[in-house]
């Protein structure tokens, strides 16, 4: 099963990304979208269907959401995210296995644990680190008081908008496709 989604990951993880994210980009690039989502889901459904018996439902569900939750606080690129979340699984489960036998406790909760404090701990790391920028609003229209103030000047401080005027930024406007696809494109997420 290991092999399997390795191979999976190799082969199609490009696709499955964009399937994901737009999956109409994805079909008007030929990728067969509904068979790659039907691919994921059984995937998913068999390797946890195996790891139920073998490590429990909770630690299932831990390994499917904390790792991936923490590496979204501290990756800057697609490639990072992938790292780190399999990094932080692998060490939670090293660790929450070697911590278990030590103390003498449930090894399923130590690695449940151990995830919760890796996101935690990048949960944190992302509040200290300013990703939101802050600052003076160079656009006329985004009161200094807007509750989107701090996404807007991220925004403009990552060059993924400049704004739709030299000093509009035209928060109320509807983003068309095009938009919204150059936003992902131009989002340090997406290097």
């Amino acid at each position: 099963v290991l092999l399997a989604v390795i191979v999976l990951w190799i082969f199609a993880s490009n696709r499955l990304v964009l399937t994901a994210v737009h999956p109409q980009l994805a079909s008007s690039r030929g990728i067969p979208v509904r068979g790659y989502e039907t691919l994921f889901t059984v995937s998913i459904a068999v390797v946890v269907t195996l790891a139920m018996s073998w490590v429990g439902l909770m630690v299932i569900n831990s390994l499917l959401v904390l790792p991936a939750a923490a590496a979204r606080n501290v990756a800057r690129n697609l490639r990072e995210y992938h790292l780190f979340s399999v990094v932080l699984a692998l060490f939670a489960g090293v660790a929450g296995l070697v911590t278990s036998y030590y103390l003498g406790s449930s090894t399923g909760a130590v690695i449940s644990l151990y995830l919760a404090v890796f996101f935690a701990v990048t949960f944190l790391f992302r509040a200290a680190s300013g990703k939101a920028s802050s600052g003076t609003v160079p656009f006329t229209d985004v009161p200094a008081n807007a509750y989107y103030k701090d996404a807007v000047l991220w925004a403009v401080a990552e060059n993924v908008t400049q704004g739709t005027g030299s000093s509009t930024f035209s928060p109320d406007k509807t983003c068309s496709r095009a938009e919204i696809v150059t936003f992902l494109y131009r989002s340090p997420l997406s290097e």
